[in-house]
């Protein structure tokens, strides 16, 4: 471990904006001779232009990674490749049933986040509440994860988690809104008491974290977008956001959309996947990124789907008037991170990769969230979130 956070530190060791201080950069700063400076992920938030790193995964040749499935595993599966956004991913087919995933962390991600992750899931099976997550599959040794260098020289997390079957829940919103809210609110409940040093890691898709309101990003949304948002900025950046981190923080699944979401031939959600973006954060962030999706499906038809996804969450996870009442504005500022987010890739990933449309589609929903009336916070909502 100690070599891979070593290589990680030295990738970092360059300057960069502070955005807690905008005016400066961490290149301004002067160290004694005996003091050495280190720019962590986790004091540091590159400007956008710079997040394209992240969306460049590994690309492994088939066979070398099916050797690695051998010697780690005594696997020796057919290997289907799926695409990622930051990791290399295959779907795990052993005597024509698809049994695992295997996941190939970007070289650029820490040990410390990929830990967090299997820590996360190990404990949501530990928890015994039946959640439908992957479970972790250990290798032949026992390890939740291996570090591994590839042939080419890249040195990457490795690790393998069950298979869910299901399908997407793409479609009518109103089929899943409220069973989605109803399980995010469980999920949430669930990892409630848990927390992992890994937790606190940067990665690009934390909107309370992101610099949402430099000119620098605000730039890339474009004139249109810009002039939309210009009522709003100034609240969202010196009121909703500062109170938004005083909110309680756990952590969360951060990526709650139609594609992370799994439904049964009969309807039901089967599957929770992809913990790929799981950050301690505000609660009420967890809710915002399912709602700002929510959207996004359904930008033209969306109130009344979103009063069920609101009302599942809560019954599940009670929520505070505190915490509802900054809903709104937090859907927006996910909304603002997707779209600019979403530029990044259309201009970093092949189109095969990534439809075009994806980013048209959180154009579309900031639009839609702009013009969005929640209904003032109902007082049976309130209360506290506490594991089952």
């Amino acid at each position: 471990m100690q070599d891979f956070e070593k290589k990680r530190r030295t990738k970092l060791r360059t300057p960069c904006r502070d955005f807690r201080n905008p005016s400066r950069s961490r290149a301004d700063d002067t160290a004694d001779d005996t003091t050495e400076r280190h720019v962590t992920a986790s004091s540091c938030i590159s400007p956008p232009h710079d997040y394209t790193a992240w969306f460049h995964p590994p690309n492994h040749p088939i066979e070398e990674v099916r050797g690695l499935l051998q010697q780690l595993y005594g696997m020796d599966p057919d290997l289907i490749p799926i695409s990622g956004e930051r990791d290399q991913n295959f779907i795990v087919v052993q005597d024509g049933e698809q049994q695992a995933i295997l996941k190939i962390s970007n070289p650029d991600e820490t040990e410390a986040y990929t830990a967090f992750q299997v820590a996360l899931l190990e404990h949501l099976q530990e928890s015994a509440l039946g959640l439908p997550v992957p479970q972790v599959i250990k290798t032949r040794d026992g390890a939740p994860y291996t570090v591994w260098t590839f042939q080419n020289g890249q040195v990457s997390a490795v690790r393998l988690v069950s298979y869910l079957h299901g399908s997407p829940a793409h479609g009518s919103v109103a089929a899943w809104a409220r069973k989605t809210g109803e399980i995010q609110g469980r999920l949430c409940r669930a990892l409630a008491d848990f927390d992992h040093p890994g937790a606190a890691e940067a990665m690009p898709w934390n909107a309370s974290a992101a610099p949402l309101f430099e000119d620098s990003f605000l730039y890339g949304l474009g004139p249109d977008l810009t002039h939309l948002l210009a009522p709003h900025l100034e609240r969202l950046k010196n009121a909703s956001l500062p109170k938004l981190l005083t909110l309680r923080r756990q952590v969360i699944h951060n990526d709650m959309h139609p594609g992370n979401i799994l439904l049964g031939s009969a309807g039901e959600i089967s599957g929770i996947i992809d913990f790929g973006d799981a950050i301690k954060a505000p609660l009420i962030q967890d809710l915002a990124v399912s709602a700002t999706s929510l959207v996004e499906a359904a930008p033209h038809a969306a109130a009344d789907p979103l009063q069920d996804l609101i009302d599942g969450f809560c019954s599940k996870c009670p929520l505070t008037a505190e915490d509802l009442g900054l809903l709104h504005d937090a859907m927006i500022m996910r909304s603002i991170l997707s779209v600019m987010l979403g530029r990044v890739k259309d201009q970093t990933v092949p189109p095969k990769d990534r439809p075009r449309a994806a980013t048209a589609a959180s154009e579309t929903g900031l639009r839609a969230i702009l013009a969005l009336r929640l209904p003032a916070p109902q007082s049976g909502h309130s209360g506290g979130c506490a594991n089952e």
